[in-house]
């Protein structure tokens, strides 16, 4: 049952589906609930109705009701961990992410979520850790190296942060083998935003500046409504032109000493 009602849920968020597949999943979840009140399916479908439709502490109630009837099920506490996450409740968030890894430690969804949750709190270095470990569990994926070079760039590895982005950006060959597809740049998508940006300010971090305006103009072209981004394109075109001016500076002359008489 709580399948079929994250189907209808996320046919809506996925923009395959209308809001009345959420209003089915509601009623569905509301009739189970008074048919089997204390079943651990029925406690998981209602958490995910609340936490898809805002009501995050209810599902995190509901996700911790079914988490004491099993506590051995990873996306339980997975669930528990992103909710209060949203919640910023960071200790309770990160406890639950790490009970997720144990229970099953080959998902990088709650590493990729830890390496989040440190970066927003500004311990980079161990949201680089986490960034690290989720991408070498699934390299293959675009999404893992993006964050992975968001990591990069906050513990101010530029090189190493913008290769990684180049994959979201470019895709091609990675240097381990793998084909990345590219994260194409729309509207309403603040992540895939987040790689361009910082793939734009690593790129003029390094003086390659050719590309980081390439990338500015592309942000500020595609989505004009995302401040944030608009931003930090800006600061892409000023951090170059601070790199021309470096450049174009004459050298400093050699000042020729005073002649003094001869005592």
């Amino acid at each position: 049952m709580h399948i079929y009602v994250e189907i209808l849920v996320d046919s809506f968020y996925n923009g395959v589906g209308s809001f009345d597949g959420v209003e089915r999943a509601i009623e569905i979840s509301k009739v189970a609930q008074a048919l089997a009140p204390n079943t651990l399916e029925t406690h998981r479908a209602r958490g995910y109705i609340l936490e898809a439709t805002g009501n995050y502490e209810e599902a995190i109630g509901e996700y911790e009701a079914a988490i004491a009837i099993n506590p051995n099920i990873a996306d339980l506490h997975l669930s528990v961990g992103r909710n209060y996450r949203i919640l910023q409740v960071y200790d309770k968030a990160e406890e639950a992410f790490t009970k997720a890894i144990a229970l099953n430690p080959e998902d990088p969804t709650p590493h990729l979520l830890l390496s989040r949750t440190y970066a927003t709190i500004g311990e980079y270095g161990k949201s680089l850790q986490y960034a690290e470990t989720a991408s070498a569990i699934n390299p293959a994926d675009t999404n893992l190296r993006g964050n992975l070079g968001v990591m990069y760039y906050r513990n101010s590895f530029w090189t190493e942060a913008a290769q990684e982005l180049s994959y979201v950006v470019t895709g091609g060959l990675t240097t381990d083998g793998y084909e990345m597809d590219v994260l194409e740049l729309v509207p309403n998508s603040p992540r895939i935003a987040e790689y361009y940006f910082t793939y734009g300010l690593a790129l003029s971090r390094l003086n390659r500046c050719g590309e980081a305006l390439q990338i500015a103009q592309l942000i500020i072209s595609r989505i004009q409504d995302d401040q944030l981004s608009l931003d930090n394109a800006n600061a892409i075109i000023e951090r170059c032109q601070q790199n021309l001016n470096l450049t174009q500076q004459p050298p400093l002359s050699t000042a020729t000493p005073e002649s003094t008489p001869t005592p």
